[in-house]
């Protein structure tokens, strides 16, 4: 895993009234890409990638934020089957009214997580848990003067069967990479 930072704009904010305006922090995007090796779907239920920076860097924009994926579903709507019971004679009229519907919902398959945090993550489920490599993309808001960043990477995953590890979670190394600023 390795991550390369540009430096794309500033922020800025007001210093007076007297419209000057001083710059506070930095906007970089970071790229972080991972690759999964002997990922096997069928025992995992979500596979996610950390990533950590020291406090007061915070991530501004994930991406990608979200990604979904249509599943078409089907519900069956009736009504109850009517039965009039009058002593020994009893009137049936069954139902009434049935329809099915079929409609598209969204599940998600890669959820981001950790806008305004040191902390922030991508995680993947269903058909993003492939094996391969992956780029994310975090816009990160740095203090003013900084030159470098300590960032903590780490993928790990939740199985299916909850048995073997603690909690069901697996996680790889921890990986610390230090990132210059340009």
């Amino acid at each position: 895993m390795s991550s390369s930072w540009i430096n794309r704009s500033c922020a800025w904010a007001p210093a007076s009234e007297n419209g000057s305006y001083v710059k506070f922090t930095a906007v970089h995007v970071a790229y972080a890409p991972v690759s999964f090796r002997d990922v096997d779907a069928a025992k995992f239920e979500k596979v996610t990638f950390s990533v950590t920076v020291p406090t007061g860097i915070i991530a501004v924009d994930l991406i990608p934020l979200r990604f979904e994926k249509g599943v078409e579903a089907r519900r069956t709507l009736s009504s109850p089957e009517i039965k009039v019971k009058y002593g020994e004679s009893a009137v049936e009229i069954g139902k009434v009214f049935e329809q099915q519907v079929v409609y598209t919902s969204l599940r998600p398959t890669i959820v981001a997580g950790g806008l305004q945090e040191s902390d922030f993550s991508w995680s993947m489920m269903d058909d993003a848990m492939q094996e391969g490599a992956r780029r994310f993309v975090a816009v990160v808001q740095v203090p003013k003067g900084r030159r470098a960043v300590s960032m903590q990477l780490q993928a790990s995953a939740t199985l299916r069967s909850k048995f073997f590890a603690q909690g069901g979670i697996v996680a790889g190394q921890l990986r610390l990479i230090d990132v210059a600023l340009r």
